[in-house]
């Protein structure tokens, strides 16, 4: 399992040429898993997008892409009609019940190597805001709105306890 907060900052290598393509500035998100990663833009070049199915691998230290032909620029990418949500807007959004309780904010999201989202990082606070707490939220019963997750009744109680960072 990986936390996708934790590709960001890695550099991206085209396996067909074993060059240097990007390095991860951020990842976008649908309701199932990773949909594309997002590389970052220089000064004078905007942000271009690699779209999931080109990844090979998240490595340890760097992100294989299949081929670097695959990475379309933001704007055709936001013309491919795919609904993403970036993993830096997702990340501190409210989780909420359906029964309108808080359970706390995304802290970071959980994936597979496949890209399938298992499951949220909720951060919670303690002692007046000071200290962080987490707890793992299963994918499972989970929907993600523009504004806030929503949760089951069901998917709440399987909450479990995850050890502090």
């Amino acid at each position: 399992m990986l936390r996708l907060s934790e590709l960001v900052g890695r550099h991206v290598v085209s396996q067909d040429v074993g060059a240097k393509v990007g390095e991860v500035a951020d990842v976008l998100v649908d309701r199932s898993g990773v949909v594309g990663i997002v590389l970052a833009g220089g000064v004078f070049a905007s942000e271009r997008v690699l779209p999931f199915k080109a990844v090979a691998v998240f490595g340890e230290d760097t992100v294989i892409a299949s081929t670097g032909t695959a990475i379309v620029d933001a704007a055709q990418w936001g013309k491919s009609g795919v609904t993403a949500q970036r993993l830096s807007v997702l990340r501190k959004k409210r989780i909420l019940t359906t029964a309108g309780e808080m359970l706390g904010v995304v802290g970071d999201v959980y994936v597979e190597t496949t890209g399938t989202v298992v499951s949220y990082d909720v951060e919670t606070r303690g002692l007046g805001g000071l200290v962080k707490h987490h707890k793992i939220l299963p994918a499972e019963g989970v929907t993600v709105g523009t504004d806030a997750l929503v949760v089951s009744e069901e998917a709440a109680s399987a909450f479990q306890t995850k050890g502090e960072r």
